[in-house]
């Protein structure tokens, strides 16, 4: 969770953020500084949360201040006039803003609004005969090689091979989605391959609707 200017308000008692104390100064303290590029999110996310983690509870990187605690971040989300999701949520670069989760109250509650009917339980459940299709389909063709990997080979494709076909998008697309996403949550690029894919499909749907 980073803020968008100003630095974070963290209790001193509790956190030890190396702050100068000597009244004929002024107060100044120093935050362990990263790079967002050196950390290993692509390569392992457990060791990259970690590094994190470990830097510090209040981390500069890249022009923001992360914060590493669960209790802050608690904290810190109940506070959207100090704390902006703009930053925390919109990836660098993107060409189109991350709905909802990059925008604060009260924008985000009505893109939230607009979107929820098409995630509710209700709405969900009539597309559960689908879900379990893929998913029998795909367990199937596991067990016919007697071995797997469950995340790389099941966890990781699922939701895809589910939002492919939720949204009548061709499933042999599926892998390429996935490596536009990877580069993209990666860094290695400004995911205007995944957007010109989005575009094209909506500009055909209008075209042909139905």
């Amino acid at each position: 969770m980073n803020s968008e200017v100003r630095p974070p308000q963290i209790n001193s008692r509790r956190v030890n953020l190396g702050c100068s104390l000597d009244e004929s100064q002024p107060l100044t303290f120093r935050l362990p500084r990263l790079e967002h590029s050196t950390l290993p999110m692509a390569a392992d996310r457990g060791v990259g949360w970690k590094t994190l983690r470990d830097a510090g509870p209040v981390v500069f990187m890249n022009g923001a201040y992360y914060l590493t605690r669960r209790e802050d971040v608690l904290a810190a989300l109940c506070e959207p006039n100090l704390f902006s999701a703009q930053l925390a949520f919109q990836p660098p670069g993107s060409p189109v803003p991350v709905l909802p989760s990059a925008f604060d109250p009260p924008e985000h509650t009505r893109y939230r609004k607009i979107l929820q009917p098409y995630f509710s339980p209700h709405t969900l459940h009539k597309s559960r005969p689908m879900m379990e299709g893929h998913a029998a389909e795909m367990i199937a063709a596991l067990a016919c090689r007697n071995e797997c990997e469950v995340m790389a080979d099941f966890a990781r494709l699922y939701p895809y091979q589910v939002f492919m076909d939720l949204y009548g998008l061709p499933l042999e697309d599926r892998d390429s989605v996935i490596g536009w996403k990877d580069a993209f949550v990666a860094g290695k690029s400004d995911g205007h391959g995944l957007l010109a894919y989005f575009t094209d499909a909506i500009r055909q749907r209008r075209q042909n609707p139905g």
